[in-house]
């Protein structure tokens, strides 16, 4: 198993596979309404490529916009309380 993808959540009666991260990257990005892959980057102390994966998985799940060529934050487009449903009531 590989050690970055243990964290499972169900979305939409789906079980899915995420980055062990990505609950704390996102419940960071909706504290603050917006966040960068640099923070993610220099607040997790991880590589371009991994940030990248969680960005993508972060996108693809509908929970932060996509990139935007003349913004460099993601906006995040989820409440706290549909965090607390996918990833706190397992």
């Amino acid at each position: 198993m590989n050690t970055n993808l243990e964290n499972k959540s169900t979305l939409a009666g789906v079980k899915i596979n995420w980055d062990s991260l990505l609950p704390a990257i996102l419940l960071n990005f909706i504290q603050k309404g917006k966040g960068t892959r640099g923070m993610i980057q220099r607040k997790y102390c991880i590589g371009y490529v991994r940030t990248g994966i969680i960005i993508d998985q972060m996108v693809n799940a509908g929970f932060i916009s996509k990139e935007n060529e003349n913004d460099v934050n993601y906006k995040v487009l989820i409440t706290k309380q549909d965090y607390q449903n996918i990833f706190e009531n397992k």
